[in-house]
């Protein structure tokens, strides 16, 4: 009935980082959605259900209280290859408790490299996120991780 879309709001600090400014992002979905309402009228109370989806893994925090404070990390970030590497090594440990093999964009390998490297973003971390995750909260108010994604980390 409608589409509207917009590209990926990427930042690049430096080589291999890959993030989004949160609030930004947020910004350019609530546009989307209010272009898709305009262009089709259809009237937002008529929507039934909302379906959100990612695109692969990557991190969307938020601090103790529930509010953006650092940039998302998309799922094509390099920062944390070496360490994924290094926790790939040990993947017959590994495997029987997860049954995946290791990824840089993995939750839990971001969240060790915030910790080995940032371990001041780290200490305000109150909720880790995925991308439709994200955008549930926003548009709900709620934080709950999606089973999928979860299971994936």
């Amino acid at each position: 009935m409608g589409v509207s879309s917009f590209e990926t709001l990427r930042i690049e600090k430096q080589s291999g980082y890959r993030e989004v400014d949160l609030l930004k992002t947020w910004q350019a979905i609530s546009s989307s959605i209010k272009e898709v309402l305009s262009k089709t009228r259809i009237d937002a109370k008529d929507i039934a259900a909302v379906s959100c989806i990612g695109h692969g893994k990557g991190l969307y925090l938020l601090d103790k209280k529930g509010k953006e404070f650092v940039n998302g990390i998309l799922s094509t970030d390099a920062r944390a290859s070496t360490l994924a590497k290094q926790f790939e090594a040990s993947i017959d440990q590994i495997w029987p408790l997860t049954q995946q093999h290791v990824f840089a964009v993995q939750s839990p390998v971001l969240l060790r490299w915030l910790k080995d490297n940032q371990p001041l973003i780290y200490q305000e971390i109150g909720f880790v996120l995925s991308a439709k995750d994200y955008v549930r909260f926003k548009l709900t108010g709620k934080i709950n991780q999606e089973y999928g994604d979860a299971s994936g980390n």
